[in-house]
């Protein structure tokens, strides 16, 4: 029959024994945990490399849509002094030939 002393430290070698599995389970756990925490910090490396990329193509076609625009307003200048080139040519051929027009017989 055990003595109290020996329940005793049989009572004190089951909690070590289940303290023991339980920081077993506990260390696997962490090392899901670190493990998955890594492929998340690889995950967002990735994408803010992508994202980064895709940036810098926006940043590349606002600066063609400024360029662009900047010709637009070019050639919005260019038809305005042909129109007005245009307009005093005829006005200058109609005073110097009788009020025709260019062409009219």
């Amino acid at each position: 029959m055990p003595t109290p002393d020996t329940r005793w430290g049989e009572e004190i070698e089951d909690r070590l024994d289940r303290g023991s599995e339980r920081m077993k389970r506990i260390e696997a756990e962490l090392a899901r945990q670190t493990e998955q925490l890594t492929q998340l910090q690889t995950s967002l490396a990735k994408n803010t490399e992508v994202t980064q990329e895709i940036r810098d193509l926006f940043d590349a076609a606002r600066g063609a849509f400024r360029a662009l625009n900047g010709i637009g307003i070019a050639f919005g200048w260019i038809g305005r002094i042909a129109a007005a080139g245009v307009a005093i040519w005829g006005a200058v051929y109609a005073i110097t030939h009788g009020g025709r027009p260019p062409g009219g017989h």
